[in-house]
């Protein structure tokens, strides 16, 4: 007659323990809850900072400065400026005015005109407010209030040598705004 076969015990009574010190150790201690804590925010920040060929920033793709080169692209710019009109109309019938600001980016505003300067020579573009002009082009031609915020904010930066994007921990001069 075959008999199973035999596992080793002590393996089940290491996972058991292992399991248990685990959950104990998170329950009781504050230092292990900073190395878990720790050890997942550094994953999503690498899986973050995991940034396309086409991009320069997370979650901003570098073709958004240049004319749509492919059907993806006409078709976001098509999407965008119908959602802005649709918005626009509707703001409108409920005796509303809409008003568009366009924002910025992080190389838009880079403090260092040597920096901007390579970034469009990299992406063979002669600006970087591609975006921010047709977005400002569509308002005007559907007479929509409308604001740029690049130029105050690099003017700024260039002033004060002093990014307008990211954090000491982040990408310089990348990402988010600062104070």
């Amino acid at each position: 007659m075959l008999e199973p076969p035999r596992s080793n015990p002590t393996s089940g009574v290491r996972q058991l323990l292992g399991v248990t010190l685990h959950d104990f150790l998170l329950d009781h201690s504050r230092i292990f809850q900073l190395v878990i804590h720790y050890r997942a925010i550094s994953q999503e920040a690498a899986q973050f900072k995991r940034i396309s060929p086409d991009s320069i920033e997370a979650g901003l793709d570098n073709q958004v400065y240049r004319e749509p080169q492919d059907e993806n692209w006409r078709s976001a710019w098509e999407i965008t400026e119908a959602i802005i009109r649709a918005m626009n109309r509707e703001v409108r019938a409920r005796g509303k005015v809409l008003f568009v600001a366009t924002l910025s980016s992080g190389m838009q505003v880079h403090p260092d005109r040597s920096e901007r300067s390579v970034f469009t020579k990299r992406l063979e573009v002669t600006d970087l407010l591609y975006p921010d002009r047709r977005i400002i082009d569509l308002a005007r031609t559907e007479r929509i209030p409308s604001g740029m915020l690049v130029p105050e904010l690099l003017d700024w930066a260039e002033r004060n040598a002093t990014c307008v994007h990211g954090f000491q921990n982040a990408t310089p001069c990348g990402g988010h705004w600062n104070q």
